[in-house]
C-alpha cells in the first residue's frame, strides 16, 4: 500500500511548485482532507501533503528522500510519533538533523499527536522535548481539541477515538488558516507570526 502511494506522490511531485508548505506525517495527516479545506476557506497558499498511514519514524528518513526532499520546502510540518512506541528520540532527531542539511531555508514545525491517554501525553511530551533540543517549534493541535476547563471535546473524536472531520478542521484553523491572515496560533494563544516563512 505504501509503494502504491508513493508511486502516486511522485507523479503529483513532477506537477509541484517547489519551495511551498508540505505536510509530511502518519495516519492522522494523511486522511486530511486539504484540497477541500484549501477551496472552502480560500487559501491562497500552496500547499502539499506526503502523508502515508501508519508511517513510522523508523521508515520516515526513507520515504522523506523519497517524495518530500525534492520539493525543498520553506515550511515543512511534521506529524510522526503516533504509530511509534514510546521512544523515538533519536530517530526524530536525526530526521530533523537531515532535513536542516538539505533544506537551509526551510522552517521546521513538530506537531503534537492527538488524543487524552497517558500514553498520548507522554509522547506529545518526548515531541515537545525534540522541538526544544532540536531548536524547531512545536505546535500542540490538542489546543483546539479541548474546552476551556481542558476536556476533549466530543465532537473531535468519533466512538472509536478516531478524529472525525471537525477534528481535521481544528488542525487547519490552528496551522494552516493563520497563515491566510499573517497570523499564528501557536503556543497558548495567537501572536505576530515570525517564524512561518510567508510568500511575499
Amino acid at each position: 500500500m505504501m509503494e502504491k502511494q508513493l508511486k502516486k506522490y511522485l507523479q503529483l511531485n513532477s506537477m509541484a511548485q517547489k519551495g511551498e508548505t508540505v505536510f509530511f506525517g502518519s495516519t492522522f495527516l494523511a486522511a486530511m482532507n486539504f484540497g477541500e479545506f484549501a477551496q472552502r476557506f480560500n487559501c491562497i497558499y500552496k500547499i502539499y501533503n506526503r502523508s502515508f498511514a501508519h508511517l513510522t519514524l523508523e521508515k520516515a528518513a526513507e520515504v522523506y528522500r523519497s517524495c518530500v526532499k525534492d520539493l525543498a520546502p520553506r515550511n515543512l510540518f511534521l506529524g510522526l510519533g503516533e504509530e511509534d512506541g514510546d521512544s523515538f528520540k533519536e530517530e526524530y532527531a536525526a530526521l530533523i538533523e537531515e532535513v536542516k542539511a538539505d533544506q537551509v531555508k526551510c522552517k521546521i514545525y513538530l506537531l503534537s499527536v492527538l488524543g487524552d491517554s497517558e500514553r498520548v501525553k507522554a509522547i506529545n511530551g518526548q515531541i515537545k522535548e525534540i522541538a526544544e533540543q532540536n531548536s524547531v517549534e512545536y505546535i500542540d493541535v490538542m489546543f483546539e481539541l479541548v474546552d476551556r476547563e481542558g476536556n476533549i471535546i466530543k465532537d473531535c473524536f468519533d466512538e472509536d477515538g478516531d478524529p472525525t472531520i471537525d477534528a481535521q478542521i481544528a488542525l487547519w484553523r490552528r496551522i494552516v488558516y493563520p497563515m491566510r491572515s499573517g497570523y499564528e496560533a501557536y503556543g497558548d494563544g495567537i501572536g505576530l507570526v515570525s517564524s512561518i516563512n510567508m510568500i511575499s
